[in-house]
């Protein structure tokens, strides 16, 4: 069920993914193109894509909300792995990775659902536009902070796993160096350091 609404929400996004572009396309690119004279299609009028500054906070509202929709889904995923961990028999790794994803999705989801409460509190006034957009450029501080801290416990895990790894090594060659020796295969063990 939780597939088919994130399908469901993907498509949707992906339409206003599109409608978004062509606004900031033809903001950014239009001065260019005027700059150097060059003829393009890109210089459609802002005006003509958004009439009123309304709009904008609208257009920043509905981005916002199947943004954050769409992340908020894929934590709850994430959650409904960590309630089955026993039946999916999670390592400690693959535990800490859930985890992680699941807060890091948190994370992501909570910076467009903001930008959806300042787009709604400027609703009437040019900020809520602006505002609604730049609030995405919290993402970068976001990540670097939960990256760094995922960092430290997933280095640390890591060393744990390679340290498992190396006694599961070492039992299996204490294993097998006794069977070789049980049934006196010396110059076999000898020839395979053993």
């Amino acid at each position: 069920m939780l597939n088919a609404i994130l399908l469901f929400l993907i498509l949707f996004y992906v339409y206003l993914l599109k409608f978004l572009a062509k606004i900031l396309l033809s903001l950014y690119l239009s001065p260019i193109f005027r700059l150097f004279e060059v003829q393009s299609n890109w210089g459609v009028k802002l005006s003509d894509m958004i009439s009123s500054v309304d709009q904008m906070s609208s257009t920043m509202m509905i981005y916002g909300l199947f943004g954050s929709a769409i992340f908020f889904l894929m934590a709850a995923m994430y959650k409904y792995a960590l309630n089955k961990k026993h039946e999916l028999k999670l390592n400690e790794i693959e535990l800490y990775d859930t985890k992680t994803s699941f807060i890091s999705l948190l994370i992501m989801g909570s910076i467009p659902f903001l930008s959806v409460i300042l787009s709604i509190i400027f609703r009437n006034s040019v900020l809520g536009g602006i505002l609604g957009g730049f609030i995405y450029w919290l993402y970068i501080p976001s990540f670097i902070i939960s990256s760094r801290k995922a960092a430290k416990k997933g280095k640390y895990l890591s060393l744990i796993r390679k340290k498992e790894r190396l006694l599961n090594i070492s039992f299996y060659k204490i294993l097998l160096g006794h069977i070789f020796y049980q049934f006196n295969f010396k110059d076999l063990m000898i020839k395979t350091n053993y």
